[in-house]
């Protein structure tokens, strides 16, 4: 026989929410692992000794761990979670017929304790790892992950124009020429000739809606981190990934060590358009900082590869894991820079046919020199399609170390 479940709510109940909540529940495992009692003193010096009893600092701090170990940002968003996960609400120490605190209570205490306090529980969790014996001298693993925004690519929007000039300097000065016209006493003066603008390709960008194509209507290319903002998140940045859809994200810049690679020692937050490779100094002092441990070994991927962080590491004494940033290939199959000879004697470079490439620019923001091919020598060269398809001046770089 087909039984039927009718829900009838009883006025009373004997339960209790600790039976409720699975013995190898998560939350179970980090209460009986640790004592979050070291909070008081982090917190103490933001509380005043007279007035009314604030809210438990350790409900504060336990539930904005529960929204980073649950993946949840919004924090409108983790109190609704919280009023109806038995779990939470026995970690937090509510019990069924206690109110949950209103989200503004968090974002006044974020305010109130600012990033300091954050730091100091974050080393503290540290320091508990290494006490449980979990992380040692050894190697240093760095990278990074995107973080999408709780914001959509809709909500972009031009920058304050108040903060750009309207229109590009030859066409200002085009019209300032045109709609000023000179006194008749005036000797006339020739008018630049506005620029031409360069013709956008058929179909570019045609999957990528209008606000923010990698083309202006003028014809220029648009970079639109620098031109949109998000008006929802607006230190959000537009990330494009090969395999993803366009949309705007932070990085968390990341140092991982331990004996099984498991301790995360260091983390720091970025928009996403922050190059990796440029804060893997700043994630090495920040390991050093937090664990009191060495670094002596790095690793990382080709990202890092750059011969600024090799310097540093050499300098340092750390030995680098990491494959160096090179390019064999270019894009779309152009010969990359293993078909290229160097004379240091000469200070010159030969092109695979053979032709001298000289120095032309020496680039100390970035410590390169680059060398060009001879001013016309690639239009007939027999290897034109693999190593300069547009026929323009081949050029390569080289570092100065």
């Amino acid at each position: 026989m087909m039984g039927k479940h009718r829900f009838a709510p009883k006025l009373y109940y004997e339960l209790s929410l600790d039976r409720l909540v699975p013995q190898d529940h998560l939350l179970r495992q980090i209460s009986a692992a640790i004592d979050f009692s070291f909070i008081y003193p982090l917190a103490r010096s933001y509380y005043s000794h007279t007035g009314q009893p604030s809210v438990d600092p350790i409900i504060l701090f336990k539930t904005l761990l529960v929204g980073y170990l649950y993946g949840i940002t919004s924090e409108r968003r983790l109190m609704r979670e919280i009023q109806v996960n038995m779990a939470y609400r026995w970690f937090l120490g509510y019990d069924l017929d206690e109110t949950i605190l209103d989200h503004s209570v968090l974002t006044k205490a974020r305010a109130r304790f600012g990033m300091e306090v954050f730091e100091r529980f974050f080393k503290h969790s540290i320091e508990l790892c290494q006490g449980a014996g979990l992380l040692a001298e050894g190697p240093v693993y760095v990278d990074t992950t995107l973080v999408q925004a709780a914001a959509s690519m809709d909500s972009l929007r031009e920058r304050d124009e108040s903060f750009r000039p309207p229109l590009p300097i030859r066409e200002y000065v085009h019209r300032l020429y045109t709609e000023n016209a000179p006194s008749p006493q005036a000797e006339p003066v020739p008018c630049p000739a506005p620029p031409v603008a360069a013709p956008q390709r058929p179909g570019a960008d045609a999957r990528v809606p209008p606000r923010y194509r990698k083309m202006r209507p003028d014809g220029h290319r648009r970079k639109a981190n620098n031109e949109l903002v998000s008006r929802t998140d607006p230190e959000a940045t537009v990330v494009s990934r090969r395999g993803f859809d366009m949309h705007l994200a932070y990085k968390a810049h990341i140092a991982v060590a331990g004996a099984k690679g498991h301790v995360i020692t260091a983390a720091l937050a970025t928009t996403g358009a922050k190059p990796d490779e440029h804060l893997l100094k700043q994630m090495l002092l920040y390991h050093s900082k937090l664990t009191n441990l060495p670094v002596k070994e790095v690793v990382a991927d080709a990202k890092y590869g750059t011969m600024a962080n090799y310097e540093l590491l050499d300098k340092t004494g750390m030995t680098a894991f990491i494959p160096p940033r090179q390019r064999m290939r270019g894009p779309g199959g152009i010969w990359g820079s293993d078909r290229f000879r160097y004379l240091r004697e000469q200070d010159v470079f030969l092109c695979p046919a053979g032709v001298t490439m000289k120095r032309f620019a020496h680039r100390a923001s970035t410590r390169r020199v680059s060398y060009r091919i001879t001013p016309g020598a690639c239009r007939g060269c027999q290897f034109k399609e693999q190593c300069t398809p547009t026929g323009q001046d081949r050029t390569i770089s080289r570092f100065f170390d």
